[in-house]
């Protein structure tokens, strides 16, 4: 495998995760001279998340080491100096029942909605390749979720300009919101899917300061462990939902039944946590885009398409607790607890609070939302300080994110505050018996129900007579 120092640049659209992911690279990449730039405007990033990063400063994570940053819009100018060029785009999502994941055109990043945004300009750096010449040996790398069959459709393109010389290489990222750093520095595999050996060579190179498997593959097939290994870890996910649906109604403890089935080396434990469903901002889309691609290939993916039909569906079922024990929720006061799509992260992409509270408010319910670190702008939702402060007066609570801070929420000064002292536990957060001691119903999801857990009768107001 070659060693040979390469000058390596990465143009990013403004994407955390391709941020890290990129920072990581220069750091941790056998690379004489690593410069990131950021097109169109400047990332927020780990602890600088009230002053971005200036350009052309050098900005450095624990473990990686310094890595210039520039902010710059492409051209092709700014590719004729360097020997590589990383491509981590912004996660987006998928329109089902369209052609926007496919290519027709090499337009796939523009025609698709991307966080809502227009982002015809994500497919610019390609467009950049085929617009003047480039300097030979170039290797462009591809580290976002794509379609299966993006990287043909890329080096068909630039080999019909006289590009031959310019590589292609899909080299997916599996790295997590609040672990990203993590799990770029010791990941379970590195993928690597090559047109051409001599280009995978030099990105495996790249990743020579990370001790971790190697998977050498072709291109269309890195391009689908990416989008398989998300739906799996969604299966899991519905799956332990759905068992845990069944738990409720026989008397089973759905976290028990995960410890058993965990411990057997078949299986593992990973990913076998029920709750609320999932949400973010990959799993959603790679589900769709899983689907899509099966049915704009003619095949149908009933289990996909089931998979998420199951996520969908849980989180209505918190509606269906809350209702079993107030009845109608219309003049309810309802606080969710954790509005994040999971703990240590802002990002509210797909969360499930934001399903909830749109249908907590359809029911005419008041709605209130608590979070430590997303404060998003919910229309006719208001946010609270603390949790106390969200449930004071509150018929329910709802913990929707498993953040720590909620491990200490149930107190007795908790259940004097609540006008109805309910927690549904959408995370399993709790301890049940602890929680019950307090005074409080309790119910998680695919736990046992307590003959306890039935909220005393609201007095009903009294009538004035006229005597």
């Amino acid at each position: 495998m070659s060693t040979t120092r390469r000058s390596f640049r990465s143009f990013i659209r403004p994407s955390i995760l391709g941020a890290i992911a990129g920072t990581c690279l220069a750091g941790s990449a056998m690379a004489s001279n690593y410069t990131i730039n950021w097109m169109q405007q400047p990332p927020y990033l780990v602890n600088t998340t009230s002053n971005p990063i200036p350009s052309g400063s050098i900005f450095s994570l624990p473990g990686v080491g310094a890595v210039r940053v520039d902010y710059t819009t492409p051209s092709i100018a700014a590719y004729s100096n360097y020997r590589g060029v990383s491509a981590p785009l912004t996660t987006g999502s998928v329109t089902s029942g369209s052609d926007t994941y496919s290519w027709n055109n090499y337009e796939y990043f523009g025609r698709t909605n991307f966080n809502g945004g227009n982002t015809r300009a994500t497919w610019s750096i390609t467009y950049t390749f085929l617009s003047g010449p480039v300097q030979a040996g170039t290797i462009l790398v591809m580290k976002s979720t794509v379609p299966v069959g993006t990287g043909e459709k890329v080096r068909a393109a630039l080999d019909a300009r006289g590009l031959e010389a310019v590589g292609y290489v899909s080299n997916p990222e599996f790295t997590a919101e609040g672990t990203a750093v993590r799990d770029f520095l010791e990941p379970d595999r590195i993928v690597i899917g090559a047109f051409d050996e001599e280009d995978g060579d030099a990105v495996e190179a790249l990743h020579g300061g990370i001790d971790a498997p190697v998977v050498r593959a072709d291109v269309n097939s890195a391009e689908m462990i990416k989008l398989t290994a998300n739906a799996f870890l969604v299966t899991r996910i519905s799956f332990i939902n759905e068992i845990a649906n069944v738990c409720e109604l026989v008397g089973a403890d759905v976290k028990r039944v995960a410890e058993g089935i965990g411990l057997d080396h078949r299986l593992g434990p990973h990913f076998l946590r029920a709750g609320i469903g999932w949400g973010g901002s990959c799993f959603p889309k790679d589900s769709l885009a899983l689907k899509q691609l099966a049915a704009n290939s003619g095949y149908h993916f009933h289990l996909m398409n089931a998979v998420i039909e199951v996520n969908e569906l849980q989180k209505r079922r918190v509606l269906q607790k809350l209702q079993r024990h107030l009845g109608g929720l219309r003049g309810k006061s309802v606080a969710l607890l954790g509005l994040a799509f999971k703990p240590n992260t802002d990002d509210m992409r797909e969360a499930p609070s934001l399903v909830l509270a749109s249908r907590l408010l359809a029911e005419g319910a008041e709605v209130r939302g608590w979070d430590p670190v997303a404060r998003p702008e919910l229309q006719g939702v208001t946010l609270s300080g603390t949790p106390l402060e969200a449930v004071t007066g509150a018929d329910a609570a709802v913990i929707v994110t498993e953040w720590p801070q909620l491990l200490e929420f149930p107190s007795e000064e908790t259940r004097r505050a609540m006008r109805h002292p309910l927690i549904v536990d959408g995370r399993n957060l709790l301890d049940p018996d602890a929680v019950r001691a307090l005074g409080f119903a309790y119910e998680g999801t695919g736990r046992r129900i307590s003959a306890t857990d039935v909220l005393p009768e609201a007095a009903e107001p009294e009538l004035e007579t006229s005597e």
